[in-house]
């Protein structure tokens, strides 16, 4: 039998509206926290839903996640709001 705690997912939803110069400073901000769920049997994955920003989010995003592999990107059309962002972040997961 296989011990239910082994190899977990988390994922971490983080809807984004205009916010280019905040992705790279939150992603280092909880970056020790995913290293550290790492080193246990936790998989972390930071989920960004771009809610139609008009900036470069979705491209800081992007750039991020080219280099890290634990960083997926959702763009929806248009803003829709926070509530419909977290709905198809959690749909994702």
């Amino acid at each position: 039998m296989t011990d239910p705690k082994a190899h977990q997912s988390l994922a971490i939803i983080c809807p984004v509206f205009n916010e280019q110069e905040m992705v790279p400073v939150f992603v280092a901000a909880v970056q020790p926290v995913l290293d550290a769920l790492n080193a246990t049997d936790v998989s972390p994955t930071l989920v960004f839903v771009d809610d139609g920003s008009s900036d470069n989010t979705s491209d800081e995003v992007g750039k991020l996640a080219a280099h890290k592999d634990h960083i997926r990107l959702i763009e929806l059309s248009r803003n829709f709001g926070k509530e419909a962002a977290l709905s198809a972040g959690i749909d994702y997961a």
